[in-house]
């Protein structure tokens, strides 16, 4: 039985992109943790 790599899940949304820029730096980030991976996902505007 192997383990699953532990994650971030980092979700986001962005209109112009700033914010888009701002998630993928913070994957980077985690992702220079050895052992941990990020994920990014997009969700819909919230009103």
């Amino acid at each position: 039985m192997s383990e699953a790599t532990p994650y971030v899940l980092i979700l986001y949304y962005s209109r112009s992109g700033a914010t888009a820029d701002m998630a993928r730096q913070l994957a980077a980030g985690v992702e220079s943790i050895p052992g941990i991976e990020a994920r990014l996902r997009t969700v819909p505007a919230v009103s």
